[in-house]
């Protein structure tokens, strides 16, 4: 009897699962979808783009598509591979014309400059570096910001600065996640006061996202702002949207997930496709950087929002309980070690 009476309860338990499935799966094909908000004040018109700036990305991602073993050497090699071969190529090319690759700054310090690089293939791209087209955004990678502290979100920053000072390029004034929906608006407060002037979020297609407007500014919670684009893809296409706010267009092209650079053939056909379709329109090849400075030099007049937008994925930190409690526990110690570096330093010991 007690046998029959737990199959009845657990063919009763699939039945009503089975049901709400169903049930939320009608809802969301029938629930209004809202549009994203509109980037133009009331009463402004859309001005005539007349630049493009073109940013080649793709987006690192630690563990999905491989081992994180495999995902490393790729980037070392075949990636490396990839894209200077296509710069070289470029390399006399004027300078709008010449592709740059941007990458996030833990993977380029760690991996591609790492110490398992070969040396010929370090010296390509230190060169490349130095010619500003191989180029660090400002964040390491792409994070789930709410899983973390003020000093992991500082230190974070300091991959980058580290090649930029290396190598003598300027510190990097903008910054770019993929993939992640939502981050704390500590990020407006952290960047700004870090000098970070840009933003770019590229969402994953197959998830809800805010509706933010496409460029817009961001309001921290102490009234940092930084400037922000939100794109429900990745990227975006090189044909600027209906009504983008400023004459300067943002052209975020991604690869997917570890797919590295595109290639030479890849990079004429979009060229042909904008000279067919956006004529007398200048197409700047170029970084993150380069748009951020020509899109502030217009002084754009933008919506400002200001407010949180929690994570909507970060329940994924609940699969990782050891390495979160490994990560918490870590934490308050990394100051005090700092300190005790610096003393040691001081009196003369060994470190």
């Amino acid at each position: 009897m007690e046998n029959s009476f737990n199959r009845f309860c657990n063919n009763l338990l699939k039945l009503s699962l089975v049901s709400l499935v169903f049930s939320v799966q009608a809802f969301a094909q029938n629930a209004p979808v809202s549009p994203m908000p509109s980037d133009l004040l009331p009463g402004k018109k859309a001005p005539v783009v007349t630049d493009i700036w073109v940013v080649f990305k793709t987006h690192f991602d630690l563990g999905f598509t491989d081992l994180p073993e495999n995902v490393f050497k790729r980037y070392r090699e075949e990636m490396m591979d990839n894209a200077l071969t296509v710069i070289e190529k470029n390399r006399m090319l004027p300078k709008e014309k010449r592709f740059a690759w941007t990458v996030s700054g833990w993977p380029l310090q760690a991996q591609m400059l790492g110490p398992l690089q070969t040396p010929e293939r370090k010296a390509r791209i230190e060169k490349a570096i130095k010619e500003g087209t191989i180029v660090a955004h400002a964040l390491p990678f792409t994070m789930y910001t709410e899983s973390l502290d003020y000093e992991d979100l500082v230190r974070g920053l300091g991959f980058s600065s580290a090649v930029a000072r290396k190598y003598g390029v300027p510190l990097p004034i903008s910054a770019k996640m993929t993939d992640v929906p939502s981050h704390s608006w500590i990020l407006p407060t952290l960047l700004k006061n870090a000098g970070i002037q840009f933003l770019q979020l590229g969402c994953n297609p197959a998830s809800q996202y805010p509706r933010f407007p496409e460029l817009f500014w961001w309001e921290g919670a102490d009234g940092s702002k930084v400037l922000c684009n939100y794109t429900p893809l990745y990227g975006s296409d090189i044909k600027p949207t209906p009504n983008w706010p400023c004459k300067n267009y943002l052209a975020m092209q991604m690869t997917g997930d570890n797919h590295g650079p595109p290639n030479s053939e890849e990079i004429d056909k979009l060229l042909a496709y904008a000279a067919k379709e956006l004529p007398g329109v200048k197409i700047h090849f170029g970084t993150l950087d380069d748009f951020a400075k020509a899109v502030l030099a217009e002084k754009p007049d933008l919506p400002t929002v200001k407010g949180d937008c929690p994570d909507t994925w970060i329940h994924g930190l609940q699969s990782n309980p050891q390495e979160t409690k490994m990560a918490r526990d870590i934490r308050p110690m990394e100051s005090a070690l700092d300190g005790l570096h610096t003393q040691m330093k001081s009196w003369g010991i060994p470190v």
